[in-house]
């Protein structure tokens, strides 16, 4: 297996499984080629704690849910998440994990209240998606954290999130702002703008639309890729 600059990677002489941590090379404690979901959990559980599972070394599940810290808990999801998830999601994990981790990173993970994270994402130049939007990164990280190890149990468990704000009516241009948007724009965006309008769709997967797509008979379009085929499981069409 070829080394990574993140994660836990393969050693063939040494039979062996090791992470980079501060340019140095550290055995996780795990042996054999096939061990390889052993050697993560021990890499999750090294950013968490800063301590691998080696003979030397020993470490217990209960005490480095006490040790990790926010932190450790984000840059781990972090890492798990970003050969797993999309760049947009990475966004937004990234954008809303730095915000907490600088108000409560050297904070013990465990020791977080629901309250308090709910304080902190009361602000007021924040609508209620963005509010949402951030506390469900960082429930997911927590939960994630729950899953792979890092923490024996949710601190944040009963976390309330606000409703996400819908535009609705409001977002709808009137036939006159679409024409005057038209007029503005080049004829090749202009395409664009008409496609939107016609269709409903969202920028991004019209941006991505290709001849394929399309059933011409039908007059509809089948994305595989959207933003709720991860719920739905379902392609989506566009009329």
């Amino acid at each position: 297996m070829a080394r990574q600059s993140e994660g836990a990677w393969y050693r063939k002489g040494k039979d062996a499984w090791y992470a980079k941590v501060d340019g140095r090379q550290i055995h996780l404690g795990v042996k054999g080629k096939g061990n390889a979901k052993a050697a993560q959990a021990a890499w999750h559980r090294l950013m968490a704690t800063g301590t691998a599972m080696t003979p030397t070394a020993p470490t217990t599940k209960a005490k480095q849910a006490c040790e990790a810290t926010v932190k450790a808990v984000a840059d781990a999801f972090l890492a798990d998440a970003a050969g797993r998830c999309k760049p947009s999601s990475m966004s937004v994990y990234r954008s809303a994990l730095s915000r907490f981790v600088a108000k409560f990173g050297s904070r013990v993970a465990a020791s977080m209240r629901p309250h308090e994270v709910e304080a902190f994402a009361n602000r007021p130049d924040w609508t209620p998606s963005t509010k949402n939007t951030w506390l469900s990164a960082i429930m997911s990280a927590f939960r994630w954290a729950v899953r792979s190890g890092l923490l024996s149990a949710n601190p944040l468990v009963g976390l309330r999130k606000p409703p996400c704000g819908s535009r609705g009516a409001s977002a709808v241009l009137t036939a006159d702002q679409f024409a005057r948007l038209c007029e503005a724009a080049n004829p090749a965006f202009r395409l664009f703008l008409r496609g939107l309008w016609l269709t409903g769709c969202r920028p991004g997967e019209l941006a991505r639309l290709t001849a394929k797509d399309v059933d011409f008979g039908t007059g509809v379009a089948v994305l595989t890729e959207h933003q709720t085929a991860g719920k739905t499981g379902r392609p989506r069409l566009v009329f």
